[in-house]
């Protein structure tokens, strides 16, 4: 699941950030953050902030604003986080509690709190909303999309969530766009032209994904993901597929005929306790260019079983001395049996940065990494998917300094059948500073049974079932354009879900049925 929360997460950020309130050069102090959180909460969410909170003031990802947590730990416990952008706008409060209520929260009581919230935080905004409820087994859940001109805007208006349990806000966010320009609703392309566009751009691609039942056991399925080969909308004046974000690097590296190149060993050594030693010291050696002293060593059965060729493996604990001789701790796990790397580790920092160019570029690092699982993961080499979108090496600090990514990070993901199942995958770590390679790590589990493509529903069939459920919208969409770094409303013609229907990720393969972001079962009644 982790590939799909890091583009969630992905998604998240790109949508939040796309919300800029202000461009002005307006900026609240620390102090000030402070106080406009504590009011905040106390006078809109009804919870008094005494000495027994404790509160933190951190700097936001954006310039200018703050991250301010509100925390009580006692048997009361109460956690509350508060965004502040740099003009005092409050974009979000998250609370967590333990309380529960005495009575339970219904629908209508739910709705009129967040209302009540609305039309005293945001009065002015209101009368450009229209709302939309939702609730599941937890929450109760009221969107105020943003309205004008009778379009929708995509991603912007209020959102309200009301916890059942406690039955209070949990969830507060605003995303709303003041300073933009709003295109009129005038010369736009026809709709039908707008919605063959966008469906000649979609295509069902295969994927295997782990699933989970009612009594959480796991079950790898067969899934078509609704892919778009460009985006899922169309420039409402031009007819042309746009991206929310522009000049965006958008690169793919690939390796070429990498499955051939590689020769896998037979399963036939079972390595000794001295040679996994040996074998050890040599293999640091070449990766980490260090003389290691063995601290531990162990064999390793069936907690490792499902990661290697017969269920047996070596696991060793080593350290080495730095360029400063403080000594570097690290474990390295080998397959007794095919003398493959299962896992390697050394205490390094993964988000490593500097203000120096590193030697080598993200572009040696791929190299390095794919020759690393060539030599040593040779079983997983030939089943993974060489393609990875290129990374950007550096970015520009709040002073202009121009910051680089020491260690970078290549994950291979595994590919069953000429399918990719994104659960099981290859990560490298590379430092690009001297090309040592830092860590090793593979989530792969050999027991899996894969359901069989052939016994698939028929694409065209299973995409025109994806189509029946959505539809092609007007909206206002804010775009980002990464190079110039500004923003921009434009109209666009948009594919979005039906008016009461939850988003589909995907399609179960096999019987067609809709699935959301976690791969449960969407009940369409």
């Amino acid at each position: 699941m982790k590939n799909r929360w890091i583009l969630s997460l992905f998604v998240l950020v790109f949508i939040i950030s796309s919300c800029t309130f202000v461009f002005a050069d307006e900026k609240v102090s620390k102090d000030e953050a402070k106080k406009v959180a504590i009011n905040t909460v106390e006078k809109y969410f009804d919870i008094d902030i005494n000495d027994e909170f404790d509160v933190t003031v951190d700097k936001g990802y954006e310039e200018g604003t703050w991250d301010i947590n509100i925390c009580r730990g006692d048997k009361n416990y109460i956690d509350i986080d508060v965004f502040i952008e740099s003009d005092k706008t409050v974009s979000s409060v998250y609370i967590y509690a333990h309380d529960k209520s005495d009575k339970e929260i219904t629908k209508f009581g739910a709705r009129k709190l967040a209302d009540n919230i609305v039309n005293k935080m945001n009065p002015d905004k209101l009368k450009n909303t229209k709302c939309i409820e939702a609730e599941d087994d937890y929450s109760f859940d009221f969107k105020y999309r943003r309205v004008l001109n009778g379009v929708d805007f995509a991603y912007e208006g209020i959102n309200i969530t009301v916890d059942k349990e406690s039955g209070r806000v949990s969830d507060y966010s605003l995303n709303w766009n003041n300073d933009l320009d709003i295109p009129k609703v005038e010369n736009v392309i026809d709709k039908d032209k707008a919605t063959k566009i966008i469906e000649d751009n979609i295509e069902m691609r295969y994927m295997y994904m782990n699933t989970y039942d009612k009594d959480g056991n796991e079950k790898v399925k067969l899934m078509y993901n609704p892919y778009y080969k460009t985006s899922s909308m169309v420039d409402a004046k031009d007819g042309e597929l746009e991206y929310y974000i522009k000049n965006i690097n958008r690169d793919i590296m690939s390796k070429e005929n990498y499955k051939e190149s590689i020769s896998v060993k037979m399963p036939s050594y079972n390595l000794t306790e001295q040679e996994a030693k040996n074998f050890s010291i040599q293999k640091m050696k070449e990766l980490l260019n260090e003389d290691i002293n063995i601290k531990s060593i162990e064999e390793l059965g069936d907690s490792n079983k499902e990661n290697t060729s017969k269920g047996k493996a070596w696991g060793i604990k080593f350290s080495y001395k730095d360029e400063k001789e403080n000594e570097v701790n690290g474990k390295l796990v080998i397959d007794k049996n095919n003398k493959e790397i299962i896992y390697m580790d050394t205490d390094f920092d993964k988000w490593d940065e500097t203000d120096k160019k590193p030697k080598y570029t993200w572009e040696d690092g791929y190299e390095r990494a794919l020759q690393v699982i060539k030599d040593n993961c040779q079983t997983k080499g030939t089943n993974i998917n060489t393609e990875i979108r290129k990374q950007k090496e550096y970015y520009e600090d709040e002073e202009g300094t121009v910051i680089y990514e020491k260690v970078a990070r290549y994950t291979f993901n595994r590919v069953v059948n000429g399918i990719e199942y994104e659960d099981n995958d290859v990560t490298v770590y590379v430092d690009l500073n001297d090309n040592r390679v830092l860590a090793i790590e593979s989530e792969w589990d050999n027991s899996k049974i894969f359901e069989d493509k052939s016994k698939a529903l028929d694409s065209e069939k299973v995409k025109q079932l994806y189509l029946d459920k959505n539809e092609v919208k007007l909206c206002y969409v804010t775009i980002y354009d990464q190079e110039s770094n500004k923003k921009e409303t434009r109209l666009m013609y948009k594919m979005s879900k039906k008016e009461g229907m939850e988003d589909i990720y995907y399609i179960d393969a096999l019987t067609g049925e809709f699935l959301d972001f976690d791969g449960e079962i969407i009940n369409m009644n």
